[in-house]
């Protein structure tokens, strides 16, 4: 969460329980009151406040998923995380049981002291845990965060109006979506490596619907194809957008995080150069 705190957000903002202004805001918040509630619990900080303070955050997502869930907000739900995708039904058992490993613990724990060890510890961790909470989504972590890395399978990828498969030869797909600058000013590179390069296929995947990708190519007149996918499915696959993949027979080779990159970045991983 603390690494992608946008798609935590977002995740936030589609249980429609608060005003979609509080999503980024409550997920900073919660990415650091979990960072504390998770330190306190690893080094047995003051035990029977913790875990009391874990079980109410538990009982608040279930709650959260529960009212979510009853009103048909949680359709396509990666229930707060990217690690760990599913539904809610799962996530209400999964924080069930925490709860009473947690109260298990509690009970075990009764009338123990915090090591003093730990207090040393905390007071060293807790500071990298606030600065992970302001600047974890600033790291070059896109790779560890979604799972794609050279060698990775892009195979699943949600796109549709695509030409051909992804599992044919040489491809270069580019993110993009609407109101982004360094999408549209990456065009021009791109039409240059269509038309210089027939081994290989260019392709924009739009973030949005059938329609909004169909105004953009009207738009930008672009030299390559362009397809879409569902914003909440191609979502896993970046942080942020532009994003491009170069991929060979539906395996990535190399991935550009929050760019495009040039012509010539690409053609020196292409056969032949």
């Amino acid at each position: 969460k603390g690494l992608d705190p946008a798609l935590f957000a977002d995740q936030i903002g589609a249980y429609k329980l608060t005003p979609s202004s509080w999503s980024l805001p409550l997920a900073y918040l919660f990415v650091a009151v979990e960072a504390v509630i998770g330190l306190g619990l690893l080094l047995r900080i003051r035990p029977g406040m913790t875990h009391l303070a874990f079980i109410a955050l538990m009982l608040g997502f279930i709650g959260a998923t529960a009212i979510a869930w009853i009103s048909g907000n949680t359709k396509e739900c990666g229930c707060f995380g990217r690690v760990a995708n599913r539904g809610p039904g799962n996530v209400i058992v999964e924080d069930s049981l925490l709860i009473g490993v947690s109260a298990a613990a509690a009970l075990l724990l009764r009338g123990a002291r915090t090591p003093r060890p730990s207090i040393l510890i905390g007071a060293i961790l807790l500071p990298i845990a606030i600065v992970f909470t302001a600047l974890g989504s600033r790291l070059p972590a896109d790779g560890f965060v979604t799972g794609i890395r050279a060698g990775a399978s892009l195979e699943d990828l949600p796109v549709e109006d695509l030409p051909g498969s992804l599992m044919e030869g040489w491809q270069l797909l580019a993110l993009v979506k609407e109101d982004c600058p360094p999408c549209k000013e990456a065009i021009p590179r791109l039409n240059g490596l269509a038309r210089d390069r027939k081994d290989i296929r260019i392709t924009a995947v739009f973030s949005g619907s059938r329609q909004q990708a169909s105004a953009w190519r009207l738009e930008n007149l672009p030299a390559f194809r362009v397809a879409y996918a569902s914003p909440r499915g191609l979502r896993a696959y970046y942080r942020s957008l532009p994003s491009c993949f170069l991929i060979r027979e539906g395996r990535v080779v190399e991935a550009w995080w929050g760019r495009i990159p040039e012509a010539a970045e690409v053609e020196r991983l292409l056969p032949g150069d």
